[in-house]
């Protein structure tokens, strides 16, 4: 399977299934829910949300990937991160920069995995 080349229609693909997941996952958590398990309403509207920019339906495991790397985006802001070689906690001046520079990252990586499951 080749990856579609990232013209300005697959990125605004990839961008409106990044924000579904997003949401999926805020709206799980604002449920208090298990962790990374949704509603059966929950995975239906992030489905129908989602296949018609994939291409395809994702699979239970792809969703739960997805969703537990939205987390962990989540979960950056109050770790002890490294940056350019230094560390930085939540206080340190530079830290605000080396945050973003990390969510950044992350969600960058997090929309390369969505490119992947594109049809």
């Amino acid at each position: 399977m080749s990856i579609q080349p990232v013209t300005a229609r697959v990125q605004a693909s990839i961008d409106a299934v990044y924000e579904a997941f997003e949401a999926a996952y805020l709206q799980q958590q604002k449920g208090n829910q298990y962790p990374l398990t949704l509603t059966t309403q929950q995975e239906t509207q992030l489905i129908a949300a989602t296949a018609p920019h994939l291409g395809n339906v994702p699979a239970p495991a792809k969703i739960t990937e997805l969703l537990s790397e939205i987390q962990d985006l989540h979960r950056l802001d109050g770790r002890c991160l490294e940056f350019e070689g230094e560390e930085y906690e939540p206080g340190d001046d530079g830290y605000g920069y080396a945050l973003s520079d990390h969510e950044d990252t992350h969600r960058a990586f997090i929309k390369y995995l969505i490119h992947q499951q594109m049809k």
